[in-house]
């Protein structure tokens, strides 16, 4: 089961011993697995190159949710940090250190009622970089950010994503586990559960979400501002088609049968 392609040229991989081994033992392997279980086409093929596999049963499981869509109202954000209902509220949610320097930089230009809010609840936990956080409130001259850093219960984040106008999808294109994640990112689900219209870089595997009015692609993040107008000239329709998306593609049970099938199959194949 493949949530991450470290791949052998995966930086973990070439510089350090441990992953190296680690590698080498996942390599080995997955020469004895009954099937792979993989979140996309895209990146079963990767998987499969840098493991020299072949003739292995391919069940595709995207990184999904559990549940129906989050459907209720949400002021959570507006509530917490005493926002007027005027302002247009664009969340990055996630690591910190994930564009949040180019955002925080980029929001100082945005009009007056756009408000950035970052919200990474493992700052202070896992992250450590309380030093980070500090640099980025300095860099926001304009107060266009609002800083979310409290680690919440699941419900919570939804009610949190429920409560923005527009939620922000962003990975590097350095390394494939990156670039390949419009099937493997539980921000993306969690955004399409709750109805979150999407900004998200043009990779490859994100064309269904602009295909359906999801959300907006875009090749840099110059041009996320001309992107929220766009999704704010139809809030309804962006959100609607967000949560058919979830539905059709994004949610655990629908998405978990492959498995279950081709387990119970299994169970009936298997030598006594």
């Amino acid at each position: 089961y493949s949530l991450e392609l470290y791949t052998s040229d995966h930086p973990f991989i070439t510089s350090r011993r441990y992953w190296r081994r680690l590698k080498k033992a996942e390599r080995s392997h997955c020469q004895k697995v009954a099937a792979v279980i993989i979140q996309d086409q895209a990146r079963a093929e990767i998987l499969f190159r840098d493991n020299d596999l072949s003739d292995r049963p391919t069940l595709y499981l995207p990184v999904s949710l559990s549940g129906d869509l989050y459907a209720q109202q949400s002021s959570y954000l507006r509530d917490k940090f005493q926002l007027s209902a005027d302002k247009v509220l664009i969340l990055q949610y996630g690591q910190i250190r994930r564009y949040g320097k180019a955002l925080v930089e980029i929001a100082q230009g945005w009009p007056d009622n756009y408000l950035l809010v970052l919200h990474d609840g493992l700052t202070k936990d896992l992250w450590q970089c309380e030093s980070f956080v500090e640099e980025l409130k300095c860099l926001d001259n304009g107060n266009k950010v609002v800083f979310s850093l409290d680690n919440l219960p699941f419900d919570q984040v939804q009610a949190l994503s429920a409560s923005a106008d527009v939620g922000l999808v962003f990975y590097t294109d350095s390394i494939k586990n990156d670039q390949l994640t419009g099937k493997s990112s539980e921000k993306l689900a969690l955004y399409l559960q709750c109805g979150l219209p999407i900004i998200a870089f043009n990779y490859p595997g994100y064309g269904h979400i602009a295909s359906v009015q999801a959300g907006i692609l875009i090749h840099h993040l110059n041009e996320v501002e001309q992107a929220i107008q766009t999704i704010l000239n139809a809030p309804a329709v962006y959100r609607h088609n967000a949560q058919q998306l979830f539905l059709a593609e994004y949610q655990f049970e629908k998405n978990f049968s492959a498995v279950t099938d081709f387990l119970a199959n299994l169970g009936d194949s298997a030598p006594a």
